[in-house]
Parts: structure tokens; C-alpha cells; sequence
């Protein structure tokens, strides 16, 4: 007789990673650069999860993103790629709210938990935006210091 072992919801979603078996884990830590009346603006983007149906919900809730925005986002939000969905956004944001500019860059970092969230972070305080990729990534600090761009 085989012996069915229980798990944790998280000790199965960790062997299902290993197995290929779970979803992929989007995780990801994005600097929006903005400039608006040649004054530039900064501000940081949390973006960590499974679920991308879910990540969207939260996306669009995050930017404020009505119905009348999501035709050039579609296609973007369908691929599940991150580059494409921060350009169109970026490209909605210089319309809305008359920017000269805008940009991201991306890092692809392990989170610390699974937990699906999207949080942006409105400030160019350094302390604040360090405080919370802490809290939220592992091994953040030697990704972003060899890959200052980006490693997206």
C-alpha cells in the first residue's frame, strides 16, 4: 500500500516548482522613470505572483486602467510579457498625464513568499524603496548591483 504524504499548501506548490508541475512565478521589481515639464519623477513597482488573471486584476486596479485603456494593453496582458505590458503602460501614462517621458527598468528578482501582490511605491526616497525590495525579494541586493539596467 502507498503512504500519501500531506503537504502544506506551500510545501506542494515547492515541490510542484521543482516538478515544472506550478505556474511560473512572476516576480519582479520595476523602476518607472517619468519626465513631465522636464522635471524628472521616479517611483518603484512591486510585482510578485502566480496567478497572472489575478496579477492583471491588481495591475489594472493599481494604474487606474479603465475599460476605454485596455484595447492596447490586450495583447500585452495575453503574452504575460512583463517588457510589453510596462511599454504600452508607459505609453497610456505619457498620453494621461501629459509626460514628455517615460520608462522602466526591470528586474526579475526571487520573492519571499508566494503571495500574489502589486504595490507601487510613489516616492523617490531611496530609504523607502530599499525598505520594501527588502522586504519582498531575496538576493536583490547582488542582482540589481550586476545588472543596474535591469536583467529584463
Amino acid at each position: 500500500m502507498k503512504h500519501i504524504k500531506l503537504y502544506e499548501d506551500e510545501d506542494l506548490l515547492k515541490d510542484m516548482r521543482g516538478l515544472t508541475l506550478a505556474p511560473k512565478m512572476h516576480s519582479y521589481f520595476i523602476q518607472i522613470k517619468e519626465v513631465k515639464n522636464d522635471e524628472p519623477y521616479s517611483a518603484g513597482l512591486i510585482f510578485i505572483g502566480d496567478d497572472w488573471d489575478k496579477l492583471m486584476e491588481l495591475y489594472i486596479e493599481t494604474f487606474g486602467i479603465t475599460d476605454a485603456d485596455l484595447p492596447p494593453l490586450e495583447e500585452a496582458m495575453e503574452s504575460k510579457d512583463i517588457n510589453d505590458l510596462m511599454q504600452k503602460t508607459g505609453e497610456l501614462l505619457v498620453i494621461r498625464y501629459d509626460y514628455t517621458h517615460n520608462d522602466c527598468l526591470i528586474w526579475e528578482l526571487k520573492p519571499k513568499s508566494g503571495k500574489t501582490k502589486i504595490e507601487l511605491l510613489k516616492t523617490e526616497n531611496p530609504a523607502i524603496l530599499y525598505k520594501a525590495i527588502k522586504e519582498n525579494f531575496i538576493e536583490f541586493d547582488r542582482i540589481m548591483i550586476q545588472n543596474e539596467y535591469g536583467n529584463i
